[in-house]
């Protein structure tokens, strides 16, 4: 039913700002920049790695910025209006129904799960995605991070690996969270179980980032004025730090 996770939506309102920051600081690579048929939105999708970016122009006042929704293109030997019926029957609330997207190119719709991330779902049959892709400072997209509940958590399970057809791969637990990684073909998306039940504000939190050297990449991005935080290391022996983009929007890179 679904061919791969196409990409992550980032609402900015300083779309050159961003475009600069995931170009030329993070090294990605620009693989489309579209507008509307009106001329008044703009879309711009960045590859990092295997993973992309849809940089997504803020319309004036718009008060929700940062990492907004997860798409994933269905595949081609059905069709998004299937999708949808399969879905709704299953009980999930659509936010927009199947229509044609505002470039013309395919079509989209827009629904939620137990966790409150807002998903899109596209029909297209181009696969914009480049796969032999270098990057001078990211090795690979790791994973697109959500957190939730102890109560969601399983309801998430059923929803990856009994609707979206990912596998489950057993992740390390760290000290107040537990971790699960879902897997769809070379795409990951990673539940955070967050364990001592405070309120989930963000659930669609961030990506990962994976470097060869936390240390030096840290230091590279504060040669170019970004604010980093420092080294962490955690009870799994993981080394990682992160940092706030343009649209404050929460990336971790992670040692390789």
């Amino acid at each position: 039913m679904i061919k791969e996770l196409n990409h992550i939506g980032l609402v900015t309102s300083t779309m050159d700002e961003s475009k600069r920051f995931y170009k030329d600081i993070l090294g990605g690579t620009i693989i489309r920049d579209s507008k509307n048929e009106d001329g008044l939105s703009q879309f711009v999708y960045i590859q990092i790695g295997l993973g992309v970016i849809e940089l997504i122009r803020a319309s004036p006042g718009a008060r929700a910025q940062g990492f907004v929704h997860i798409a994933y293109l269905i595949s081609h030997d059905i069709t998004l209006d299937k999708v949808y019926d399969y879905l709704l029957a299953k009980g999930y609330g659509f936010t927009v129904r199947p229509k044609s997207t505002a470039s013309g190119d395919g079509r989209l719709a827009f629904f939620k799960d137990s966790s409150n991330v807002i998903f899109e779902l596209i029909e297209r049959r181009e696969d914009i995605r480049i796969r032999d892709l270098t990057n001078p400072h990211i090795t690979a997209f790791k994973h697109i991070g959500i957190h939730t509940t102890s109560e969601i958590a399983l309801k998430c399970d059923r929803f990856y690996t009994g609707d979206m057809g990912f596998m489950k791969i057993i992740g390390k637990d760290a000290e107040d969270e537990r971790r699960h990684l879902y897997k769809l073909a070379d795409d990951h998306i990673q539940i955070t179980e967050i364990l001592d039940k405070k309120a989930i504000t963000r659930p669609l939190h961030g990506i990962n980032l994976e470097v060869e050297s936390c240390d030096k990449m840290r230091t590279y991005l504060i040669e170019n004025s970004v604010y980093c935080t420092h080294i962490y290391k955690n009870s799994i022996d993981e080394c990682y730090f992160y940092i706030n983009g343009p649209s404050s929007e929460h990336i971790v890179f992670s040692e390789k």
